[in-house]
């Protein structure tokens, strides 16, 4: 449906900018958004990458993409990637 596209479309165009580290009333730094991450391509290197960003709460795969469909939603199940697309445009 379109008006949920558009609406997808709208929350990733938003962005919230973390205050900055001086800020004294600023606990932990690293208490800000995740940055989201695409990842273009679906292989060994992808998935080692993406392994890494699971370590880091800064950090979240939303979406990912290959030129193969099915790679693309093979590698989205194994790392629980909401999203996944046959091309970088629709990255």
């Amino acid at each position: 449906s379109t008006g949920k596209q558009k609406e997808k479309q709208e929350t990733m165009n938003t962005s919230v900018f973390p205050p900055p580290t001086d800020d004294e009333t600023v606990q932990d730094p690293l208490e800000c958004p995740p940055l989201k991450w695409g990842i273009l391509g679906c292989g060994r290197v992808s998935h080692d990458f993406t392994q890494a960003l699971k370590l880091l709460p800064s950090s979240k795969v939303v979406a990912c993409a290959a030129r193969n469909a099915k790679d693309a939603e093979t590698f989205a199940k194994k790392h629980n990637i909401p999203t996944s697309c046959m091309s970088s445009a629709k990255l």
